[in-house]
């Protein structure tokens, strides 16, 4: 298994000019590099237009790329001459592995695009241009032409990397980032074997713990507990997004292109990232926490939260063409609760620590989950007054509306289990015949009968690295 590391370094004054010119070299090559493609690309669209074409479209496969980049060297380039020849044989190399990553799966990899000095710039290191030379501290440059030593904090230790990379963000500050092999927690059987073995068994009710996301909560469990940011952080995120708005409206009467607008955009995005690390920390905290106590398995709602973070629909009177209220700016400031909450993050560091203690995370349908009641099973909308209580109009049981839905969330995932149902997303699983959904449904014309669907649907195994603090 690969484990990430991403971390804060700080380079000094010296090397840090060193890292920047290194950074804008790769990123001038790569550029280079993009429009030599793009004049390929037309190249082969005039040839499909010509009429003495008779071979397939060139178009659609994918089409040669070299590694070379000694033509980029010229009189009006002299820089490039300046830095070791391996920062710009890494420029190419990282451009042609976007395409070949895009030629893989361009569902999930876009086409390399052109970058900007104004974006958050990296620079890609392979083994001869850095050495660990202690503990949080790695010597940059070739083995005869050294740069310097790159301070970083180092959470763990893990495995020398083949390659490692440093990104300058856009309001200054350095990262370090590299994956490298680990065995992060015991061996476990696939999550499939282990739902078959775990539906033989007759003491679920203490191997599996339900958790249910909010808002208001961030997570609220089936046992009890609750987890949600202290009044002490909320203070300061409130701080920092004052200050932010505060610099963002002063940068909006600045000269665009000034160095002074420069600054006050950089203490904005600074504000943005402080914001981002109180609730990451918090996050992980919470999700570690949670992981420690969880049982064997932890039944999580599988949110659709891109539809749940859409923008609200316009809504017109048809009949004097005048547009009514929809209920925008409160669908606003419910969109940007939920991204604050971090829901999508939570799972991730939530299975990630899962991962770690040999335990494993199911996800069970989300719908109706905060009208059901956990005791009777009723479900119906006024079983929830408002956001905070519970009470079933059947069966008078009353509780706080997180805590019941976490407990459906359990119920479900027992259910699950006892079906020996799959440990993919129940949104993404098996499809059933006659009904096609997910990514691999074809557009039907109007008229036309919609065909089955596959009884089962492979997913490929992920090879990305989990990253992680």
């Amino acid at each position: 298994m690969q484990i990430g590391l991403r971390t804060r370094c700080y380079p000094k004054p010296r090397l840090a000019i060193t890292l920047a010119q290194w950074t804008g070299c790769q990123r001038v090559v790569g550029n280079a590099k993009d429009s030599e493609v793009n004049l390929l690309l037309w190249l082969r669209k005039r040839a499909i237009l010509s009429p003495s074409w008779e071979g397939p479209d060139p178009q659609m496969e994918p089409f040669p790329l070299d590694q070379t980049f000694s033509q980029f060297k010229t009189d009006l380039t002299p820089w490039l001459s300046e830095v070791p020849s391996q920062i710009l044989r890494n420029g190419v190399v990282r451009y042609k592995k976007g395409w070949s990553n895009h030629w893989k799966n361009p569902g999930h990899f876009r086409r390399p695009r052109r970058k900007k000095k104004a974006d958050s710039n990296s620079v890609w290191l392979t083994r001869e241009l850095f050495r660990f030379v202690g503990p949080g501290l790695v010597e940059i440059g070739t083995a005869a032409h050294p740069v310097g030593v790159l301070p970083f904090v180092q959470h763990r230790d893990i495995g020398e990397p083949n390659s490692i990379v440093i990104t300058r963000a856009s309001y200054g500050h350095w990262f370090l980032s590299y994956a490298s092999d680990c065995v992060q927690g015991p061996e476990m059987l696939p999550d499939e074997a282990r739902l078959k073995a775990l539906s033989k068994d007759t003491d679920l009710e203490s191997k599996v713990k339900g958790i249910d996301r909010g808002v208001v909560f961030n997570a609220a469990c089936s046992d009890g507990s609750t987890f949600k940011l202290e009044d002490e952080a909320k203070e300061q995120v409130k701080w920092l997004e004052k200050r932010r708005k505060g610099y963002q409206r002063k940068a909006a009467r600045g000269k665009k292109g000034s160095r002074r607008r420069d600054k006050v955009m950089g203490k904005a995005a600074r504000c943005s990232a402080r914001i981002a690390a109180i609730n990451e920390d918090f996050l992980r905290k919470a999700s570690y926490q949670i992981a420690k106590d969880a049982p064997e398995v932890t039944a999580l709602e599988d949110l659709n939260l891109k539809g749940m973070t859409k923008r609200a629909k316009a809504r017109k009177n048809e009949e004097i063409g005048q547009w009514l209220r929809n209920g925008a700016a409160a669908k606003s400031g419910l969109n940007k609760a939920m991204a604050n909450a971090g829901l999508g993050n939570f799972r991730v560091y939530l299975e990630q620590a899962l991962r770690k203690l040999g335990k494993m995370l199911i996800l069970v349908p989300a719908h109706h989950s905060s009208q059901e009641c956990s005791e009777c099973g009723h479900t119906e909308a006024a079983n929830r007054p408002d956001q905070e209580t519970f009470l079933c109009q059947r069966c008078g049981h009353a509780d706080n509306a997180d805590l019941n839905a976490a407990k459906v969330i359990k119920k479900r995932g027992i259910a699950l289990i006892l079906s020996a149902g799959t440990a993919d997303s129940a949104r993404e699983g098996q499809a059933r015949p006659g009904r096609p959904k997910g990514r691999g449904v074809v557009r039907r014309i109007k008229g036309e009968q919609p065909s089955a669907a596959p009884e089962t649907r492979e997913t490929p195994p992920s090879t990305e690295p989990v990253w992680a603090a």
